[in-house]
């Protein structure tokens, strides 16, 4: 660790004093720590809805070794990690306890489709971004299923509320008429014998 002292407005009898002063703080109340070691695996992440001909699992790894500076009283084991994708890549959630992953659209070499945090006390002291090492996409039927469910959901964020009563009405018009139809085809049935 390397410190630089600036004493401003003072004789030049005590700027070595005040410099010393502050070195001696620096050092006695500060280091600087290694949080990440190159080539440290980040995280690997499974998809199940890769393509057949694709890999399933990227994984992360820094390209070189991080180092902060921290607190003396500050223990390593009080840091945490928070991952964030980028949700045009990638949707996490958490369902039964299980943490699933589904690859929203082909990541390529590259492509940064999330990051890492490193906090201390809720506030973020290092951010790892997640670069993909290779080229992965999603299953066909994955990607159909996913447009689908996004040209619906889009349907109803910019539909109006006249929109949305028009479709809700044209549903229970065509649920009467199908009742309807059901109630005469079982009236002929019973009259046939």
């Amino acid at each position: 660790m390397s410190l630089v002292a600036i004493v401003a407005n003072s004789g030049s009898s005590s700027r070595f004093r005040e410099s010393k002063d502050l070195f001696e703080y620096g050092f006695n109340n500060f280091k600087l720590e290694e949080i990440l070691s190159e080539g440290h695996e980040l995280v690997t992440i499974n998809f199940k809805n890769a393509s057949s001909n694709s890999e399933k699992n990227l994984s992360f790894y820094t390209d070189r070794a991080h180092k902060i500076l921290l607190d003396k009283q500050v223990n390593t084991t009080d840091i945490v990690t928070n991952i964030s994708y980028d949700d045009e890549y990638i949707q996490a959630s958490v369902s039964d306890d299980k943490y699933k992953v589904r690859l929203n659209k082909k990541i390529n070499k590259g492509d940064i489709i999330g990051s890492m945090f490193y906090m201390l006390n809720d506030e973020v002291i290092y951010e790892q971004p997640l670069i993909a090492n290779l080229e992965i996409t999603p299953s066909a039927l994955s990607v159909i299923f996913n447009n689908y469910k996004i040209q619906a959901l889009d349907l109803f964020k910019n539909a109006s509320v006249f929109k949305i009563g028009i479709i809700i009405l044209t549903i229970v018009i065509l649920i009467v008429i199908f009742f309807m139809i059901y109630r005469l085809f079982k009236k002929k049935s019973k009259y046939r014998y």
